[in-house]
């Protein structure tokens, strides 16, 4: 148990963060201009949107490209191992706590900002767009790892 938590509290094991930080930027940026009453430009919003997914899936896949499809890795495994000894990316399970962690910790604390203010909806907003991404990917991931764990098993 001790090592799962350690597995899923080992935030650090985020590659290329700067380019998921700009992902949420754009994202938070987008979602500003959109509260706006009457948006000048929704191509532009769409747009925002758009490349802000864009970025957060350009992360999951190069830095799965990159890490994952080690042939040492590969050449690692035996017929013995199980695929749930396969590196599971237990890291997005702990970013989407501190998701909502956070979004808890600000509902507690929602007599600091007015309930409705633009900023604590854009934190809020973002936090559940991420989390849910987060955990979302998580399962991706594991799929991909089963369906090549049961590709090598051939």
């Amino acid at each position: 148990m001790q090592n799962l938590t350690r597995k899923i509290f080992g935030l650090n094991d985020m590659k290329y963060g700067w380019s998921l930080l700009v992902s949420i930027l754009v994202c938070g940026i987008t979602f500003y201009i959109d509260r706006n009453p009457n948006p000048d430009d929704l191509f532009l919003l769409s747009a925002g949107y758009g490349m802000s997914f864009v970025i957060a899936i350009v992360w999951g896949a190069a830095k799965e490209a990159i890490s994952q499809f080690k042939v040492k890795e590969f050449l690692s495994l035996s017929k013995h191992t199980t695929i749930f000894e396969l590196h599971a990316h237990y890291y997005l399970i702990g970013w989407t706590i501190v998701a909502i962690a956070v979004l808890i910790a600000l509902g507690l604390a929602g007599n600091a900002a007015p309930p409705f203010s633009l900023p604590m909806l854009l934190v809020e907003s973002v936090l559940v767009a991420y989390g849910a991404g987060f955990i979302a990917l998580f399962f991706v991931y594991k799929l991909l790892d089963a369906l090549i764990y049961k590709k090598l098993r051939e």
